[in-house]
């Protein structure tokens, strides 16, 4: 579906008020129409619970892009009061947004940036008013997680697919627009030295983390009763864990990369050495209000049954509140055997830096600098110019202007996100447990993730 450049449009955002909203999307939408790469005739309506003036709402999208937007940009911004909880919530809003759909020919976009307990009813309102349709220019989208468990992720995706195809729904995952993301097919498939030994007989384990800093940061409505294995699991790390070990797709078009990714994650299994750690932080539930029992930080091991990877562990760590932020994929090959290298012989590594220094680096062994008979390991690194980072999009600039400009690559396709709500749930099936262990905010998280890797002979990278 081919677009002209800076068509006109309209953006209705469900969960106006939100924390996703005011800490991305605002400033995203900002820098697209401040770098002139999409239309400046646009409105963006606003829907939330709150009861706010446009004026109250103009004011938080001035707060959110930190006091950067003028009044023109502003005055493209109203606001609606309705409550999704409702199942005709829409209902005394439908004729307006109707009348702004026809204004604009039909390019409105729908951003559901809600709890995912509240899509079906919001799908199911504006397909039967005929708001969202598919057979003109009307498209959604919906944040991640796509549903609360792997059923009502089949219930969306069958009511999706009873009035249409994909080709119009942008399911988000954030991580699969940063550009090292989108850099792992390139490292692995273009480079002939990569490919060639990505694979068991080379590679001992991989590492797929994500660690942050903050915590709950705003999120409690969402984060309160779903825990990160939900956010960050089921959704970012099987994202990035399906790159690292799909096959060659047969294109980069949405679908055959959607295959590979199927393919690998249906291949997800686990054995008796498998391990589930839940760890929450001091201070959570002070931070919740209440008292919880959700993990806040999660160390998990899987293996692939496939020919490519049977034997491989794939390590996966992330948390809330610990001592750093980054985002990071660390490929650990098996050690040489050489015969006349034995002495300070490091295995072998490939780390991809998703956030942080973002780039690639890869370790291999030389001869130590003054000692002869001894060997030193040194990195050859590809770092992200700083200069050059500062102008690429930010992953929420990129997803929002695809959306925008009808380009549905970056995106979740249906198969996916029930293929990652299949894994997860096999790990709850068969690791699952009660226990929480616990650890102090800014340290690297509970003890007991690291004795287990050690119980591997292995340990974690951060």
């Amino acid at each position: 579906m081919g677009r002209i450049r800076r068509d006109p449009f309209v953006l209705v955002l469900f969960g106006a008020t939100g924390d996703l909203a005011k800490r991305k999307l605002y400033s995203a939408l900002f820098r697209l129409v401040r770098s002139k790469k999409i239309s400046r005739d646009f409105k963006v309506v606003g829907i939330a619970r709150s009861t706010l003036t446009d004026a109250h709402f103009r004011r938080i999208v001035f707060e959110s892009t930190n006091f950067k937007c003028n009044n023109q940009f502003l005055k493209k911004f109203f606001y609606q009061r309705v409550d999704m909880h409702e199942p005709g919530g829409l209902d005394h809003v439908e004729s307006y947004l109707k009348q702004l759909k026809a204004d604009y020919a039909g390019n409105i976009i729908f951003y559901l940036s809600l709890h995912p307990m509240l899509f079906e009813n919001a799908l199911t309102q504006l397909m039967h008013s005929g708001l969202f349709a598919f057979d003109d220019e009307s498209r959604i989208a919906f944040e991640k997680p796509f549903g609360m468990d792997a059923a009502s992720c089949k219930t969306l995706n069958t009511l999706i697919l009873e009035q249409g195809s994909e080709e119009k729904v942008y399911r988000i995952d954030h991580y699969l627009n940063y550009k090292m993301v989108r850099n792992i097919l390139a490292v692995r498939f273009s480079n002939h030295f990569f490919e060639k030994i990505w694979n068991k007989d080379f590679i001992d384990h991989v590492q797929i983390i994500a660690n942050e800093k903050i915590g709950l940061e705003g999120r409690n409505a969402y984060f309160g009763d779903s825990g990160v294995l939900k956010d960050m699991f089921q959704t970012h790390l099987l994202q990035l864990a399906s790159l690292v070990g799909i096959e060659e797709p047969d294109s980069l078009k949405r679908e055959d990369l959607s295959k590979s990714k199927v393919d690998f994650l249906k291949n997800i299994t686990l054995d008796e050495t498998c391990f589930l750690v839940k760890g929450q932080y001091h201070g959570f539930c002070k931070d919740l209000g209440t008292d919880s029992s959700i993990e806040t930080c999660m160390g998990l091991k899987l293996f692939v049954d496939n020919e490519r990877w049977r034997g491989v562990p794939f390590y996966f760590k992330s948390g809330k509140g610990l001592d750093e932020k980054v985002t990071r994929i660390y490929i650990r090959l098996k050690k040489s055997d050489s015969k006349i290298f034995k002495k300070g012989v490091l295995p072998n590594s490939i780390l991809i830096t998703i956030s942080g220094d973002e780039g690639v680096s890869v370790r291999f062994n030389v001869y130590h600098s003054f000692k002869d008979d001894m060997l030193e390991p040194v990195f050859m690194s590809f770092l992200e110019n700083k200069d050059l980072r500062k102008k690429h999009a930010h992953p929420y600039d990129r997803l929002l202007y695809r959306v925008i400009r009808f380009d549905n690559k970056g995106f979740v396709t249906g198969e996916e996100a029930e293929a990652c709500w299949a894994v997860y749930e096999q790990v709850m099936r068969a690791l699952d447990s009660p226990r929480l262990v616990y650890y102090y905010p800014g340290s690297k998280g509970p003890s007991e993730l690291f004795s287990l890797m050690r119980a591997d002979g292995r340990r974690w990278l951060v």
